[in-house]
């Protein structure tokens, strides 16, 4: 388990990297691969991660109803996130900002 863990971190620190230096299709697939492993450990905090970074990516390619739809699926996935309230209030607010701004 431990394993995927840190392969998740790792595709999507690689994710940053790629999306930093503007190889956006590198970016894209190792946030995906990230959000993969994320979803099969059931990491609930790096998916809503993961969703965001994938959402700022698809918007960047200009493809913003993808975007937005990421972003509701990274607040549907904060609802069962209860592991640290003042943490979770944080991201929603986070999220609703960015989805007004996609909404503009």
């Amino acid at each position: 388990m431990i394993d995927k863990i840190n392969l998740a971190r790792d595709y999507a620190y690689i994710g940053t990297v790629s999306h930093y230096i503007g190889n956006l299709d590198d970016a894209l697939e190792n946030y995906v691969s990230a959000l993969s492993l994320d979803a099969e450990i059931n990491d609930k905090i790096n998916m809503i991660r993961d969703c965001i970074s994938i959402s700022l990516l698809r918007y960047e390619m200009g493809s913003h109803y993808d975007a937005l739809a990421l972003l509701f699926e990274a607040k549907r996935l904060l609802e069962d996130y209860t592991d640290n309230a003042d943490h979770r209030d944080a991201l929603n607010e986070e999220i609703d900002i960015m989805i007004f701004q996609l909404q503009k």
